[in-house]
């Protein structure tokens, strides 16, 4: 009975630790569910700050599919965070554009994320307001 327990808890561990990871298809299914917003620059410009949020953060792995409107990164771990997956979409909208930001952790659990959807976007409207002046 003991044995028995122990092996339906390692399976049941192992599925929730799989359900929880953030894959890059499962990342492209949450748009829906990421922060937008809209900032006054062409799309193109705007994956060019993109990937400077995202190399200041220094991410890794970098997957554009600018004809879909999206990237993929991961941002490494730090001293308390754990790896992040973030999506990042760009869609034209008027004069300008609308970045919607989804972070994930790479693997699940109750611990901070390296980058929130929260702070990419401060990081890309303090680089608008860069450009600006």
């Amino acid at each position: 009975m003991t044995q028995r327990c122990w092996r339906f808890s390692r399976v049941a561990l192992l599925v929730a630790l799989m359900t929880g990871c953030a894959t890059v298809n499962d990342m492209r299914a949450q748009k829906a569910s990421g922060l937008a917003q809209s900032y006054p620059v062409q799309p193109d410009r705007a994956w060019q700050i993109a990937h400077a949020v995202l190399d200041a953060t220094s991410a890794v792995a970098i997957e554009e599919h600018q004809p879909d409107g999206y990237l993929v990164a991961d941002a490494p771990a730090f001293l308390w965070g754990l790896p992040t997956r973030v999506a990042v979409w760009i869609d034209p909208e008027g004069s300008g554009s609308r970045v919607t930001v989804r972070c994930r952790l790479v693997r699940p659990g109750p611990f901070l994320r390296a980058l929130s959807e929260e702070e990419f976007h401060q990081a890309f409207a303090r680089r608008v307001t860069q450009l600006a002046h």
